[in-house]
């Protein structure tokens, strides 16, 4: 769980989402034990230790290849901020409430099996949890109404790159192909089963975040100029904590949260540009390996390729 993971599921809070369930993976941008306290604790800051969090199910790397690869994913200087993002960056209260004793893909499929309506599904990071889903119970996972999640270069029929040799496996951090998603690349097998399995989707794009980047005084200038709010706070100790500049980060996981709720609200999307395809997860080992592919079969998407930045932040920063 990164920092922006932290900033979209606050933003969801401080707008009172009807959030069942949080999952967590070995494969995330933290350690999981870090992504679980943190979720915890900032559950409990917004009294919502109501919600039930759970640790990924089985042992590390079951849907790789191989299980020494990808390697080095993600580097531990990229996960020592977040792991104690909630400690030594935001001091927040420890929570009483214990991670749920169900695994993740336990909880995933009783909360989806008991809802009466469909389900809003946010994919922060990799899809581990909800293939395991998949597996456990397949007309469960039918229950939710669309998935929602960012990462991935898209253009109008991106689906017909000309395929280069790349370095193939070992895949690392390095050696990423350019238009993988981030949280596709680090499993995607467990991504490859879940497009095939045709569940309706929105992308939000990378090509969407290029226009995201963010600004420590975003918070100024589209929401209040006096801004002290919570959700403020996170974003504001994202580049010290992680050490880098803030050029280097993007709303990435708030700009998919944004959306979902204008969704949910039918409110008018912050985005410019839409791409509508059937999208799968390429596992050729060359430049495609983890990229999405568009066609006639796979999950029926709709992908944001250009994001309107005001609009979308001035919806993030609407509590301030």
């Amino acid at each position: 769980m990164n920092v922006d993971d932290m900033a979209a599921i606050a933003f969801l809070l401080e707008r009172k989402a009807n959030i069942q369930a949080i999952t967590v993976s070995t494969t995330g941008f933290s350690a999981q034990w870090a992504g679980v306290e943190n979720a915890l604790r900032l559950l409990h800051r917004y009294n919502r230790s109501d919600i039930p969090v759970a640790f990924q199910e089985g042992f590390v790397g079951q849907t790789q290849l191989n299980l020494k690869y990808p390697v080095g994913i993600p580097p531990p200087h990229w996960t020592d901020g977040s792991n104690k993002y909630f400690t030594d960056w935001i001091s927040l209260k420890k929570s009483p409430k214990q991670a749920a004793w169900q695994s993740a893909a336990q909880l995933i499929v009783e909360v989806l099996s008991n809802s009466a309506e469909k389900v809003h599904f946010l994919e922060l990071g990799p899809f581990t949890n909800l293939a395991a889903a998949l597996h456990r119970d397949a007309d469960a996972v039918r229950q939710i109404h669309t998935i929602y999640m960012e990462g991935g270069r898209l253009s109008p029929g991106s689906g017909s790159l000309r395929r280069l040799r790349g370095p193939g496996f070992p895949w690392t951090t390095a050696t990423k192909p350019k238009n993988a998603s981030w949280n596709v690349f680090v499993d995607a097998i467990s991504a490859s089963q879940v497009f095939a399995f045709g569940i309706p989707t929105m992308v939000v794009a990378d090509n969407a975040c290029d226009a995201l980047v963010v600004d420590p005084g975003d918070s100024h200038e589209y929401g209040n100029a006096n801004c002290t709010s919570f959700l403020t706070e996170i974003v504001l100790k994202w580049a010290p904590a992680h050490h880098e500049q803030w050029s280097n980060l993007k709303y990435w996981d708030p700009a998919v949260s944004v959306m979902m709720l204008q969704t949910l609200n039918q409110e008018s999307l912050a985005c410019q540009e839409w791409l509508e395809s059937n999208l799968t997860v390429s596992l050729q080992n060359d430049d495609t390996y983890a990229t999405f592919v568009q066609g006639q079969v796979g999950a029926p998407t709709n992908a944001c390729l250009a994001s309107n930045r005001a609009s979308l932040l001035q919806t993030f920063y609407a509590g301030c």
